[in-house]
């Protein structure tokens, strides 16, 4: 079985994260710098546990590492980049949930439990300069200039509806914004995640189910808009029922994953030009697509599992992954496979 290996954006480096070790991507070569590894947990083959890279580095730059070698519930730890070493902010806490960390001003950061099962997350301040403060019902953060934007749900005549609220770093949070206005504002909204874009101007995006009114009821459809720290604004969703993933280069182009239907788990990958229809973009090999991430240096990471193939006619996603980025000049995304993995 082949190393995991994700993109990890941090400022000043390409952290390619796998299971057993730490790749940074320099010249358009992978290369593993043990230099990274300080302070973290090893054994005589590699790191023990799956790690995610979150932050600006190397200020503010933490890490997640999940012990999934044993039985849930797992063992997850928190570091942050001190010096020249990973140091403990988090020790070993066992959870049935997995962790992430988002920045929260110019040196804190916020712990984000994310659940395994569906149903919202539970976000709890206390690393770094910030003191504990918990935020219920969060679906998605991200950090927004020096505060916290997160999806958040919330009480709705007998139900509860999901809005956007932004936590500074110090002082009262602000005003719940509405995902939906006018006459869609009682759809049922998911959002699956919040990307950065640009300074002070991020993108929501997921799907939402109509309300019903006009013989429509069930319809999904694709969410897509742009935060600009005042209002949403709408943007030209790719063709699907589920936005599962979006970025933009610096120039404006847009990428995105989408699915079929809102059950789909297979995603179609898709770009558009600035002002230009979206265009669908096929893999140079038969992977499946999964997620997207744009780094400090403009180049969209494309992260896809396969390849794919058929047995007795039903479909077989293979379990290695592959990394595609756009700075490969040979093909809009060009494969970019893990250090050490096999072709299956």
């Amino acid at each position: 079985m082949s190393p995991w290996l994700d993109v990890c954006p941090v400022r000043g480096a390409v952290f390619l994260c796998g299971e057993r070790a730490v790749y940074v991507q320099r010249d358009g070569v992978t290369v593993r710098d043990t230099t990274l590894e300080a302070g973290l947990a090893h054994d005589s083959t590699g790191l023990f546990n799956l790690i995610a890279v979150y932050g600006r580095w190397p200020d503010n730059a933490w890490l997640v590492a999940t012990d999934v070698s044993q039985p849930p519930p797992f063992e997850t730890t928190i570091y942050r980049w001190i010096g020249s070493r990973w140091r403990v902010a988090v020790p070993g806490h066992r959870s049935m949930r997995s962790f992430a960390v988002v920045p929260w001003g110019a040196t804190g950061a916020l712990l984000v439990e994310e659940a395994f099962d569906p149903g919202p997350n539970r976000a709890t301040a206390g690393l770094g300069a910030q003191t504990g403060r918990s935020i219920p019902d969060v679906e998605a953060v991200a950090p927004f200039n020096d505060s916290v934007l997160a999806v958040v749900r919330g009480p709705h005549g007998r139900t509860k509806t999901r809005s956007l609220q932004l936590w500074p770093a110090s002082g009262a949070s602000l005003p719940p914004i509405p995902l939906l206005a006018g006459a869609e504002a009682d759809a049922e909204v998911y959002i699956l995640g919040i990307t950065t874009v640009r300074e002070s101007e991020i993108v929501l995006y997921g799907g939402h189910m109509d309300d019903g009114r006009g013989g429509r009821e069930g319809t999904k459809e694709p969410y897509l808009a742009r935060f600009d720290g005042k209002s949403l604004t709408p943007l030209i969703a790719p063709p699907g029922a589920v936005v599962t993933s979006y970025v933009e280069e610096p120039s404006g182009i847009a990428w995105a994953l989408s699915t079929r239907t809102a059950d789909d788990v297979r995603s179609t990958a898709w770009r558009r030009e600035v002002g230009g229809p979206w265009s669908a973009v096929a893999l140079p090999m038969p992977y499946r697509p999964s997620s997207l991430t744009r780094t400090d240096d403009g180049a969209v990471w494309m992260l896809a599992f396969g390849p794919v193939t058929l047995i007795e006619g039903h479909e077989i996603t293979g379990i290695n992954a592959a990394l595609f980025s756009t700075h490969a000049p040979a093909n809009v995304l060009a494969l970019g496979e893990q250090p050490g993995s096999e072709r299956r």
